[in-house]
C-alpha cells in the first residue's frame, strides 16, 4: 500500500480517525473547558478525572472542526430556506393563475350567453316582422276586397 501517513503502514481506518479526533476534543473540554469559569477549570484538569496521556488538546482543530459543522449547517438551512420561498413563490403564482383563470372563465361564459342570446332576439324580431308583414298584407286584401 502507499503512505498513508500511519506509522505501521496500514491503511488510515476513517472511523477510527474521527472517534480519535472526538475524543481529542472532548479531552479538550474536560482538561480546558471556558476560561470564564475559573473553577471548573482548575477541577477538571486535576489528572484523577482526566486520565488520557496527552491533555493538551490542539485547539486550532477543534476551532475549525466547529467552524466547518457551523458552516455546513448553515449552508444547509440556507439551501432549505432558499428552496422554501421558491415553493412558496411557485405556489402564489399558480394561485394568480387560477384567479385569472377563473376571471377569464366568467368573461368567456357572458360572451357565450351574450352570443348565444343576440341569434335567439334577432330570430324573435324577424318573427315580429313577419307576423307584422302578414297581417299587413291580410289587411291590405281585406281593404281591397271591401
Amino acid at each position: 500500500m502507499g503512505d498513508t501517513g500511519n506509522d505501521n503502514k496500514t491503511p488510515l481506518d476513517t472511523d477510527s480517525f474521527q472517534v480519535g479526533h472526538l475524543l481529542r476534543y472532548e479531552d479538550a473540554f474536560l482538561s480546558n473547558p471556558d476560561p470564564l469559569l475559573p473553577s471548573f477549570n482548575k477541577s477538571m484538569s486535576s489528572p484523577e478525572l482526566n486520565p488520557r496521556k496527552d491533555p493538551t488538546p490542539d485547539w486550532n482543530d477543534l476551532k475549525q472542526f466547529l467552524s466547518n459543522q457551523f458552516t455546513a449547517q448553515n449552508n444547509a438551512l440556507i439551501e432549505c430556506t432558499t428552496a422554501s420561498k421558491k415553493a412558496t413563490e411557485s405556489l402564489l403564482e399558480t394561485r394568480e393563475d387560477l384567479q385569472l383563470s377563473k376571471a377569464e372563465t366568467r368573461n368567456h361564459r357572458f360572451d357565450l350567453e351574450n352570443h348565444l342570446k343576440n341569434p335567439i332576439n334577432h330570430l324573435r324580431n324577424a318573427h315580429k316582422v313577419e307576423t307584422q308583414e302578414t297581417i299587413s298584407t291580410f289587411e291590405s286584401n281585406i281593404n281591397q276586397e271591401i
